[in-house]
């Protein structure tokens, strides 16, 4: 692990080390470490409690000027939303070998963390574990400040841009043709891998998804991905200003509810159809009575019954020990940690976005940018 991007050190185990990376508003992120730091390549998925939660939450939702009581009520509907995610891991889903590589290999950790004593409203917690990827927030870093002297890309970077954008459309869809939405259509969400020049997608953020069409429909129209675009939606990864044009027009062109009711549910509703046409072959060629019976209350089942179950390949092998799923449920850094260079980067782009649009000329832009870097060079030393 490069202490360069992660300035945690690990936190040690008796199995593994732990090397902190990242947080959302519903899990802090961990690459699983061996006993002497090399990576599995795989990440474990902490959850956070309410308060934990909300000290991530809350100074972006208070920008919206929310009571307390709104909060508190957006915050709950987070863990709720978290506790139907071992539903993405049975039955169709869990076998589907397409959806679990878009969901980056995604297990359930079997063992639980001891529950806080006298909390009886505490959700239980889930861990889960992913294929270690790199977080979009990484691969967008390079293009910070490009549209301005002297950064220049190169036709591989134009490459890389319009591959990635495109890869979160497909990614989108994919998911939709499983009945499986997105929520909040952030960027940050999504994680890249890269093999030569060829880039994939990974739903990295599995705690912000919904199985209603209705929910689904209605956030498209409201254009959420646009947020990634706001200079003051701080609760969203703002994007490189270089590539604005190319990703808003891509989404207004290809996430429309049009797109999502064309592909929603396809492959399931698939699946459900040959297997009602199996059961009723069976049910005729049946000589036995109860036999009949059973095959038919099969058929009535099967909206339901597909969608049950855990197999095997879905549970977490690597054996975390209880005591280590405890130690970093306790770790609650999420909030407090250092702002590191990319973090910083991001906010003066916001800042730059700002200026570019108030003021007149490239020129002030460039003289912002000089005076903002002689400070990132101070923070540095």
């Amino acid at each position: 692990m490069n202490q360069t991007n992660y300035p945690h050190s690990p936190l040690p185990g008796a199995y593994y080390n732990y090397q902190y990376i990242d947080h959302g508003a519903q899990f802090r992120v961990y690459s699983i470490l061996t006993y002497d730091n090399r990576s599995t390549g795989r990440v474990v998925k902490v959850p956070l409690g309410f308060t934990e939660s909300k000290e991530v939450l809350e100074p972006h939702l208070r920008i919206l000027q929310l009571t307390e009581e709104e909060v508190d009520r957006r915050i709950h509907n987070l863990l709720h939303h978290k506790q139907q995610l071992p539903a993405l891991l049975q039955g169709v889903y869990a076998h589907d070998k397409k959806l679990m590589r878009m969901l980056g290999d995604l297990r359930i950790v079997p063992r639980l963390a001891a529950i806080p004593y006298n909390q009886p409203d505490y959700f239980m917690p889930l861990f889960f574990t992913q294929n270690l990827v790199t977080p979009m927030k990484t691969f967008l870093h390079r293009y910070r400040f490009a549209n301005l002297p002297p950064y220049q890309l190169e036709l591989s970077d134009i490459s890389a841009i319009e591959q990635v954008i495109q890869q979160v459309i497909s990614l989108h869809y994919s998911l939709w043709e499983y009945g499986i939405f997105e929520r909040s259509l952030k960027l940050e969400n999504i994680g890249v891998t890269q093999h030569r020049k060829t880039y994939r997608g990974t739903l990295v953020d599995i705690g912000e998804i919904t199985f209603n069409l209705n929910e689904a429909e209605s956030i498209l129209l409201e254009r959420r991905w646009k947020n990634s675009l706001s200079p003051h939606k701080t609760d969203h990864l703002f994007i490189p200003t270089i590539m604005h044009r190319y990703y808003i027009d891509a989404c207004n062109t290809h996430l429309t509810v049009d797109a999502l009711r064309t592909r929603w549910r396809k492959r399931p509703l698939a699946i459900e159809q040959r297997q009602e046409i199996f059961l009723k072959i069976k049910e005729q060629l049946s000589r036995n009575k109860q036999q009949k019976i059973k095959h038919w209350m099969s058929r009535q089942a099967l909206s339901s019954s597909l969608y049950r179950g855990i197999p095997q390949d879905r549970i977490d092998t690597l054996e975390i020990p209880r005591a280590e799923l405890s130690m970093l449920l306790k770790d609650k850094r999420s909030g407090q940690e250092a702002q590191n260079i990319m973090h910083i980067h991001e906010l003066r782009e916001r800042q730059l976005y700002l200026e570019q649009r108030n003021s007149g000329t490239i020129q002030e832009v460039a003289d912002f940018l000089f005076r903002q870097s002689l400070q990132a060079n101070q923070y540095l030393d």
